[in-house]
C-alpha cells in the first residue's frame, strides 16, 4: 500500500538526510558512528538529488532503485543500533527509530514517480526529430 507520494517522499528525504548529519553531532556521539551517520546521510542526499522525482536535480535514478537504497539504508541503520549497542539505550532507541522511519518511507511510497509517468526528463538517446509536416520514409 503507498501511501506517501514521490513529493512528500522527497521532503523527508532531504529532511532525514540533514538530519542524519545533525544528530550525532547535536548528541555528542562518539567518531566511528558520527562517520556512519554522515555516510548514510551522504547516501541518502545524493540520491535524492539524482532520482527521477520531483524535488531532485538531476533525474537519472528510476524512483524504485531510490526506494531500495533507502530500505537498505534502514537496515543498516537498524544494524547499527544493534552494533552500537553499548552506547546506551538512548542511542539504540534513537537508531532503530530512524531505521525503522527509512524502511517505511521505502515500502509506503509510491513506487513510480509522475515525472516517470510522463517520460519528462527522459532522453531518446540522439537528436529529437521533427515529425509534424516532415515527410519520413521509414515507414
Amino acid at each position: 500500500m503507498q501511501i506517501i507520494s514521490t513529493k512528500v517522499h522527497g521532503v523527508l528525504d532531504y529532511v532525514a538526510g540533514l538530519g542524519l548529519i545533525l544528530l550525532p553531532f547535536l548528541l555528542g556521539w562518539p567518531g566511528n558512528l558520527t562517520t556512519l551517520m554522515i555516510v548514510v546521510a551522504a547516501a541518502v542526499l545524493i540520491s535524492s538529488l539524482i532520482t527521477r522525482y520531483e524535488l531532485s536535480v538531476a533525474k537519472i535514478l528510476p524512483m524504485r532503485a531510490h526506494l531500495i537504497l533507502d530500505g537498505l539504508a534502514g537496515i543498516v541503520l537498524i544494524g547499527a543500533a544493534f552494533w552500537f549497542r553499548d552506547l546506551g539505550t538512548g542511542v539504540f532507541t534513537i537508531l532503530l527509530l530512524l531505521g525503522l522511519f527509512e524502511l517505511g518511507a521505502a515500502l509506503l511510497t509510491e513506487q513510480v514517480s509522475p515525472i516517470e509517468r510522463t517520460g519528462e526528463g527522459q532522453s531518446s538517446g540522439g537528436p529529437v526529430r521533427p515529425t509534424v509536416g516532415v515527410y519520413d520514409d521509414r515507414r
